[in-house]
């Protein structure tokens, strides 16, 4: 895959060079690099809490359902 071959580049490119270029544009490069970090971690955050808190809300289920699931022998052709 070419993620796996180029992952330094790309890694380096999202998290220096957009802020580089933005940086640039706006003549202010520390503020740029600090309101992406601040950006970028509490995007991070809201999208963890609220496919948690989804996964919380949606999950309920009966436990005879989820065993009987679990035990399934067709299950291995949708995880796959």
């Amino acid at each position: 895959m070419w993620q796996h071959k180029n992952y330094l580049p790309i890694t380096l490119g999202m998290n220096f060079g957009i802020c580089l270029i933005l940086g640039f544009i706006t003549d202010d490069i520390l503020a740029t690099f600090l309101l992406a970090g601040v950006l970028r971690i509490v995007v991070n955050h809201h999208s963890a809490f609220t496919l948690s808190s989804i996964g919380h809300y949606w999950g309920q289920k009966n436990i005879k359902a989820i065993y009987r699931l679990a035990t399934a022998p067709y299950k291995y052709f949708f995880l796959w």
